[in-house]
């Protein structure tokens, strides 16, 4: 199926949806902001290269230690001879006999090159090569932690790149040999694994109740987590847009269908992960517990007896 490739303006997220979707609202998976499909692919945005670092210029050598200074010019006419550099002899501290001993350039040299062998540290070769193992030992355990530690939460909406598929369906209850829409009915999305932090009130939540709206607080944290929330339609439709590819559970409670059971004990425990009191959101009414896993755009019915 052709596809529609963009970015979401509020979080760059790269969009796929189905090309006749082209003109249409979506809301975005990543920021859960509602925005216009454009009629084509629009170019992605790319990331700029790295700047060229400037070059670095030659330093200007310096004159070698020892290199004797250009001649000088006399006032005689002609050039002199450079003027040797002689280095200067070391008084020693020793003045026993009342002079000063004089020590000559070489024996100095000398004397500095014992004190320096004598303070240098000598580090074996199989010492050095231990050093650099353990460094890169250290440097790869880093990179696998991190990896494991960031490697749950690698879903498609938090990768930056992720496609948008398209869940319609229509809540109906039997009515003698037909199905009649049942308006009203609350559909609620929940991303299989991903559990909140609290549990979500229910308040406005119930088919009962007076529909809530995009700011109620508990829509927001539904759909923060990945979620979503919508009641149906006059003919008892809906429409909801989710990330390709990742499991989701589907709550369905009817708003016309009363139901003649308790509800199943683990269904209960599963919608209390999310829900404060998931027995007093279904209340006795019918309802329909399911996962569902949108791989591409398509249509379910789900009918109630």
């Amino acid at each position: 199926m052709a596809s529609i490739q963009f970015n979401c303006p509020s979080c760059q997220m790269v969009l796929k949806v189905p090309e006749r979707r082209g003109g249409t609202s979506v809301r975005c998976p990543g920021c859960k902001q509602t925005l216009e499909v454009p009629d084509s692919s629009q170019p992605l945005l790319a990331v700029p290269p790295a700047p060229i670092p400037p070059a670095i210029q030659p330093a200007t050598p310096a004159a070698p230690v020892g290199t004797p200074p250009p001649a000088i010019q006399l006032d005689s006419g002609g050039p002199q001879p450079a003027a040797e550099i002689i280095k200067p002899a070391t008084v020693a501290a020793d003045v026993t006999n009342g002079a000063a001993q004089v020590t000559a350039p070489q024996e100095e040299d000398e004397r500095i090159e014992r004190l320096s062998r004598r303070h240098r540290v000598s580090l074996h070769r199989s010492v050095i090569y231990t050093q650099g193992i353990l460094l890169i030992a250290v440097a790869i355990l880093a990179f696998l932690v991190g990896l494991a530690m960031g490697g749950g939460d690698s879903d498609n909406e938090d990768s930056g790149d992720a496609t948008v598929a398209e869940l319609e369906g229509q809540v109906l209850y039997q009515e003698g040999r037909f199905g009649k829409p049942d308006p009203g009915a609350a559909v609620i999305l929940l991303p299989r694994g991903k559990q909140p932090s609290e549990q979500f009130p229910i308040q406005s939540l119930a088919p009962g109740t007076a529909a809530p709206g995009d700011d109620d607080p508990v829509i927001q944290e539904i759909r923060r987590l990945g979620g979503d929330y919508v009641r149906t339609g006059q003919n008892g439709q809906f429409r909801v847009d989710l990330v390709s590819g990742v499991e989701y559970y589907l709550l369905t409670i009817s708003h016309d269908r009363e139901s003649g059971s308790e509800v199943n004990a683990h269904d209960l425990l599963e919608v209390e992960k999310y829900f404060a009191d998931g027995r007093q959101l279904i209340g006795k009414q019918s309802y329909r517990w399911s996962v569902q896993t949108v791989q591409q755009s398509k249509r379910i019915e789900i009918m109630f007896d």
